[in-house]
């Protein structure tokens, strides 16, 4: 592919119209109306505002359980396109972006060219002032004996950076499946994570990767190696990569689910650098008598949360920082399952996990009856604080479950 391919979901044009999608898009919704599509966002939740659209990663619809929600899977076995936004008091949503898929045969080679794009990003709306909300990014699924990007590949959510949605879209889909090498090149599946009122980092798009490209061992000592524990996938910067196995377990009624990833023999190694992500625990495991050598470091530290104003991956604002690999991410009551993180950093909210922190529970009493601080997390001892269900040990001594850490309650 040496040319561009775009398919963004259309803007509102105006405050009567809404934004209209193609090639598998759904449209926004109109003024005072939720958008189109399973992910479609909510209509003036808050008498102002429309929500926006979820697809890969959840919209913001002010916890309303069946908008603003996720669908498909990382995989994209259904080639499903980006929903729309819902319309605000005075203005419509933006469409979601499309779907593409491009297929090279057995063993032929796809190849993105220098200066190629396919780009699937979501609409935005008309207005900033009691707009609606944007679309979300739509799907690109790449199929071939080898696959290589040197162009960019986008499927971003509507209302981004300078746009007008004061709810940003959620970022969509992005798919690669080949059982020969994989160089994922530029991508982008930012979403409504990344934007003013955002709850950093869990509502982007996601990005899976598909087959194995034969490698026995797990043997590297430069370059990058991810592990993705969500999708289930292990891929080098050399284009290797391979696929892990998800089970989901039961700790007397605690759930939680393992990544494993097998191996002849695994050693890592010299300048690797390794970036561990996902949600569920990380296992890597030899067969036949195989050895186990690590030189890096492997990092799965939880993340920490500050008030500060700016917005980055370590920066969670005065929103829930995250955890990974099976470590707990802060929770949100306002948010229906309890459970993704989608949480304000301050405020009358526990922690997350069976050892999860209580609200409130230390420092000087303010006129509500809590006070100033959270309470600590438990897992292997008390955490401080701890008190009735909150901050208390689980699990065991040998780890007959892999669990993660729990996270800390909120404070004032």
């Amino acid at each position: 592919l040496g040319t561009q391919l775009i398919a963004n979901g259309g803007n509102a044009p105006d405050g009567t119209d809404e934004g209209i999608a193609k090639l598998g898009g759904f449209d926004g919704g109109k003024e005072e109306q939720v958008g189109k599509g399973p992910g479609r966002g909510a209509e003036v939740y808050d008498t102002n505002r429309g929500g926006s659209a979820g697809y890969g990663g959840r919209g913001f619809s002010n916890g309303q359980g069946t908008l603003g929600q996720t669908y498909g899977d990382p995989a994209l076995s259904q080639l499903l396109g980006g929903s729309g936004g819902g319309g605000g008091r005075d203005d419509p949503g933006g469409a979601g972006g499309g779907a593409i898929e491009l297929i090279a045969h057995g063993n032929g080679m796809l190849t993105l060219s220098s200066g190629s794009k396919i780009s699937v990003n979501g609409g935005d709306t008309a207005s900033a002032s009691q707009g609606g909300g944007g679309g979300s990014g739509g799907s690109i699924r790449l199929v071939g004996g080898s696959i290589t990007n040197y162009g960019q590949l986008e499927a971003k959510g509507g209302g981004l950076g300078s746009g007008l949605a004061d709810w940003d879209g959620a970022g969509g889909r992005i798919a690669f499946d080949s059982n020969g090498t994989i160089q994922t090149g530029s991508y982008s599946l930012d979403g409504h994570s990344t934007g003013i009122k955002s709850y950093y980092p869990h509502l982007d798009g996601t990005l899976a990767l598909r087959g194995d490209s034969g490698k026995r061992n797990l043997s590297y000592s430069s370059g990058t190696l991810t592990i993705d524990t969500t999708v289930g996938y292990w891929s080098h910067s050399s284009g290797d990569h391979g696929d892990g196995v998800i089970q989901s377990h039961d700790d007397n009624g605690t759930a939680y689910r393992t990544s494993t990833f097998t191996f002849d023999a695994i050693d890592l190694s010299g300048t690797l650098n390794m970036v561990l992500q996902g949600d569920n625990s990380l296992i890597l495991k030899t067969q036949s008598n195989g050895n186990i050598t690590i030189g890096t470091d492997l990092n799965a530290n939880g993340g920490d949360s500050s008030y500060v104003a700016a917005r980055t991956p370590d920066n969670y604002d005065p929103h829930g920082a995250v955890g990974k690999l099976g470590g707990k991410r802060f929770s949100n009551n306002n948010f229906t399952d309890n459970q993704d993180g989608y949480g304000l950093g301050g405020g009358n909210f526990p922690g997350r996990g069976p050892g999860k922190g209580n609200f409130r529970v230390d420092g000087n009493q303010e006129n509500d009856g809590y006070r100033w601080r959270g309470g600590g997390a438990g897992y292997g001892s008390a955490g401080q604080f701890a008190s009735g269900a909150y901050g208390q040990p689980y699990g065991s001594p040998t780890l007959t479950h892999l669990h993660g850490g729990s996270s800390g309650g909120s404070g004032h």
